[in-house]
């Protein structure tokens, strides 16, 4: 059977009558617990930092993420006073154009190059498009002439 087929549990179908929902942005990681209508019932963060070891760098260790999910999610639960076994899914979104190094197992090899990292500036499409285009078409405010 593969994964297209597979019948796949919905919000409801799990004892829980609780969903989590996990927004990991730049700075922390926000943690919120709802009701199955979606009424929000607490909220908690958890901050990491964030090394910027040479001029335009900008790296985070994705075992602090992890760390700081687990804390997010835990403060959460309590203040919403609901157990972990009431909760029937989480959802989880992140920021994007981050950089994770893994290995065979999963593991991170290296620190997280962020979306802010500028050390392939050099290495742009400029030599091939006006810095103009890729702004037009990327809206990308980022990208620096």
């Amino acid at each position: 059977m593969d994964c297209h087929s597979a019948k796949r549990p919905r919000v409801g179908d799990a004892k829980g009558q609780y969903v989590i929902g996990v927004d990991g942005g730049t700075e922390s990681i926000r943690a919120g617990i709802f009701d199955l209508e979606g009424t929000p019932l607490a909220f908690s963060a958890s901050a990491y930092a964030t090394q910027y070891p040479q001029p335009g760098w900008a790296e985070q260790r994705p075992t602090d993420w992890w760390d700081a999910m687990g804390v997010a999610v835990r403060n959460a639960l309590r203040e919403a006073n609901v157990l972990s076994s009431d909760i029937s899914a989480i959802c989880l979104d992140t920021t994007c154009c981050t950089v994770v190094a893994l290995d065979e197992q999963g593991n991170p090899l290296r620190p997280a190059l962020l979306w802010m990292d500028m050390r392939s500036a050099p290495q742009v499409l400029t030599a091939r498009f006006p810095v103009q285009l890729l702004c037009r078409v990327s809206e990308n405010i980022h990208i620096r002439p």
